[in-house]
């Protein structure tokens, strides 16, 4: 089977075009900050989510300074059992948040893999694990959903 040329299947300029948008959207580091800081906000008094900082006094269009944060991987399931998190809370947690910014705030994070998806375990807050006898132990660490990188977001238009 032969395929027609992307010129007679696609408007390549228009693609063209939305590609160098995307890209110098992308690359604007004071639409970035703005991106978190609107995030912090939407997710300051959630304790399971955790926004890194942006230091804007440093940052400028071209360069972007924030809060170093380390976790783990998303898909890191063992070393989340490890440190006694929950990965099906870590699950409901992303899904509450996706639910949260598509269907509510209509601004979503559009680019969630592991790379910009950490879990960190609370160092703020006691925990244990529970002692079910001879049952499994409950995994009841505390945890934070640490998003970063927010150069591509998305916007649900109003219906």
């Amino acid at each position: 089977m032969r395929y027609k040329p992307i010129r007679r299947r696609a408007d390549v300029p228009a693609l063209l075009e939305e590609f160098a948008r995307t890209l110098w959207e992308e690359l604007d580091y004071e639409l970035e900050a703005s991106n978190l800081e609107r995030f912090a906000d939407l997710y300051a008094h959630n304790e399971r989510v955790y926004i890194p900082a942006v230091y804007r006094q440093h940052s400028t269009r071209r360069v972007i300074v924030l809060e170093n944060v380390e976790g783990l991987k998303i898909t890191d399931i063992e070393g989340m059992e490890a440190l006694g998190i929950n990965p099906k809370e870590v699950a409901e947690t992303l899904l509450d948040c996706y639910f949260q910014q598509i269907f509510q705030e209509g601004f979503f994070h559009a680019d969630p893999h592991p790379g910009n998806l950490f879990v960190r375990p609370r160092t703020d807050l006691p925990w244990a694990i529970a002692d079910n006898g001879d049952a499994p132990p409950l995994l009841a660490r505390p945890f934070w959903l640490t998003f970063v990188d927010f150069g591509m977001v998305g916007h649900v238009p109003d219906l």
